[in-house]
This record gives C-alpha cells, structure tokens and sequence, in this order.
C-alpha cells in the first residue's frame, strides 16, 4: 500500500534527513539515524525520489519507506510512506495505518486543520455543536494512490501460465517474463516465470513464481507465515506461484477511493472489479469466442476467496455506475472551462457578453480552417485525448 499525505514535517526532523542524506552520500549507503524526540532508528539513503521527495528513510523489514519533500508548505503533498509486504502480513491493514499515524505524532508531522469523522464519532456525547474543538485534528489528510493484494498458491513442479489463456481489454498491455527472454514473442518455449497484464497507475494483474523470488530477495520468512516446510519447494518438487491485483492512482480515482474511509468501503469492489476484468481461463476446443472460455481453477480460488476475505471491505457498487458517474463529472468539467474560457475569451477581445456568440462562431470557423489545412494535428490530440480516457470503457 502506498499512501502521499498533505502535510509537512519540523524543520528539526528535515534538518536531521538532511545531515543523514549527506552522511549517506559521502559513504555511499543508508546510514542510521535517530530520528524524532524519542528516536526512532531509520536508514536513511543516499537519495530521495521522484516527485519531489528529497529524502529517503525506511523504518525496517516489517515497517515502511517514508519519503519526505524539503517544504514548509502544509497544503502540498510533501510526505509518501510505502508500507512494506511483510508489515501487512504480520500486522494487517489496520495495524499498519495505526502504526503510520503513531509515527506521525512521534515525527511532529502536521496539516492544515480539520474536523476528522472518527473522533466525531469517539466524541458524539461531548460534541453539542459544529464549533467544538474536540473532533479537530492537525495530522497530515491522506491520499491512497495505490494497493497491492496477493493470493499464494501451492502447485506441482511442471505448472506454467500461458500468456495467451488471459483474457482482458483488448488495450490492456501484456508482459512476460522468462529465464532468459524478456517478452512474450521472443519466448519460443522459455520457462515463463512472470506474466503482468495492465498497466499502471490503472489497474494490472500479475502471475509469478514466488519459489524463484524467494530465492532471489532471501525472503525465507515467508515459510513461517505460510505454515509450511519449504523442503519440497527448495527440492523442486512444488512451486509456490502469487497472483497479484493492483491498483494504481487513476483506477482508485474512478472508483472515488482516497481515503482511509473509503478504502474501508470500497476497496474489495475494487479488487474484485479487477479480477473479473482480467481473467485468467482454459481454452474451449471448439469454442474461438474466448470470452466464454471458463476461468482457470487457480482464478476462480482467487475470486472467490476475494468475495470472502474482502466481504468487510465492499459495498458491492457496480463498477459501470461509477463509471458512468465519472465520465459524467469528466464531461461536465470540460464544458465548464469551454464556457469559461469562451467568456473570459470574449472580454479579453472588448467585446460585450452579447457578442458572445460571434465568439463562438469565429472559433468554429478556426477550427474548421484548421481541420482543412492540418487534419494530422487534430486527429493526434484527439487520440491521445481518446489514450487518456480509455479507461472509461
């Protein structure tokens, strides 16, 4: 799970990344830091990230990676946290929001002020009015920009997907990954060890064999939390393969998740949204419609075992209507700006509001000159605007 929230940290806290990032950078790897009043261990590395965020620091194999922007404005998104794999298996997703929130409050991290809907509801009998203080929080507002979830499954030795039995949106990009080859043409009967369909920051599914990434990351840890004896897997005798359901920034947006709230509602809608859209299946002989195809065994335990697991998390909201929704507020905020700009296009000119439909005529007659004498240009925007919204289909 990765999650960006709108707030900063001290000066003291930027201070102390800044002289850890450059100890970092002059011994060339992660250094320790104590950081925040009771001082807390982290790394920190030489580098930050993208977006913006000048310093790195990881709290640990079963914690989190915290990336933190140098400023001192409260209204942007200075703060990302990762939260790792392992945290989520030992300690679930409530403990993980949990344990960031502690370490908000230890850090000193604050936002701008708001009323939180959970400590309104804690403070229902003290709360008389809009004005009490009780429900206010300074802590930085969150924004969920991507959840990963996984299903691990024990399978013999010679179990291998094939890339062509997926079934998605015929725009849906599709990956494979083998011993030696790094796409799906060029395989030519190459053991396949990953097969990842979508694209991010939209929605992807992936297969892979967790045997071999075990091996690569030294993960052996993960043994204990499935309760099993690695013995017949590090023999070749079975093989443990992951499916895994992403989503990205743009497919949370559709579905209106951003925050924890809402993350708590929706996010088994989502998950299970995904894995009906990008099926895994066993082809029908006689059948070349491949959208009646069944679903591989090991897709239906996935699906299934999403409806039950993630039952708490969902509210069962169609996908389509959300979509529909979406695409409505998408096409209400373009006519707006077009009305907008036309108005503000005819002020500009010194025109009276009552002219504003010579505007818009001298505008269509440009529009028109210009599909007459560069079709090409018009027909590129309009594609990559139709690239853009794909994803409403």
């Amino acid at each position: 799970m990765d999650i960006t929230f709108q707030g900063i940290m001290p000066i003291d806290i930027l201070e102390q990344l800044a002289e850890g990032r450059e100890r970092a950078q002059n011994e060339k790897r992660a250094v320790l830091v104590k950081l925040g009043d009771n001082e807390l261990p982290v790394m920190v590395s030489e580098t930050g990230a993208k977006g913006g965020y000048r310093y790195r620091f990881d709290t640990g194999l079963d914690g989190e990676t915290w990336f933190i922007a140098h400023s001192s404005n409260s209204k942007n998104w200075n703060i990302r946290v990762s939260v790792k794999s392992l945290a989520l298996s030992l300690y679930g997703y409530e403990g993980c929001i949990a344990r960031i929130n502690a370490r908000m409050v230890e850090f000193r991290a604050s936002g701008a002020s708001r009323r939180d809907p959970k400590l309104c509801a804690q403070n229902a009998s003290k709360c008389e009015d809009d004005a009490c203080n009780a429900c206010i929080t300074t802590l930085p507002l969150e924004r969920i920009s991507r959840v990963d979830y996984c299903f691990d499954f024990v399978m013999p030795a010679d179990f291998e997907p094939d890339p062509k039995h997926f079934i998605a949106h015929q725009r849906a990009k599709k990956h494979v990954y083998g011993t030696e080859a790094q796409n799906y043409t060029a395989l030519n009967g190459d053991v396949v060890n990953t097969i990842r369909i979508g694209e991010m920051p939209g929605r992807q599914a992936v297969i892979y064999n967790k045997t071999k990434e075990l091996k690569a990351s030294f993960k052996d840890y993960m043994w204990e939390i499935w309760d099993i004896d690695p013995k017949p897997f590090k023999e070749g005798f079975k093989q443990i393969w992951r499916v895994e359901i992403r989503a990205g920034k743009d497919e949370l947006d559709k579905w209106g998740l951003k925050r924890f709230k809402d993350f708590e509602e929706k996010i088994g809608d989502v998950l299970k949204a995904i894995l009906k859209a990008i099926r895994y299946t066993i082809p029908l002989k006689d059948d070349l419609n491949r959208s009646r195809w069944p679903m591989h065994p090991i897709w239906e335990e996935a699906l299934n075992t999403a409806f039950k697991a993630l039952e708490p998390y969902s509210t069962n909201a169609l996908r389509e209507n959300i979509l529909k929704d979406y695409r409505g507020n998408v096409i209400n905020g373009y006519k707006e700006r077009l009305i907008g700009n036309a108005i503000g296009l005819t002020a500009a000119e010194g025109r009276d509001i009552s002219e504003l439909n010579i505007v818009l005529e001298e505008l269509q007659d440009e529009i028109i000159e210009l599909a007459n004498n560069d079709i090409n240009s018009l027909i590129k925007k309009h594609e990559k605007a139709e690239e853009r919204f794909k994803y409403l289909n």
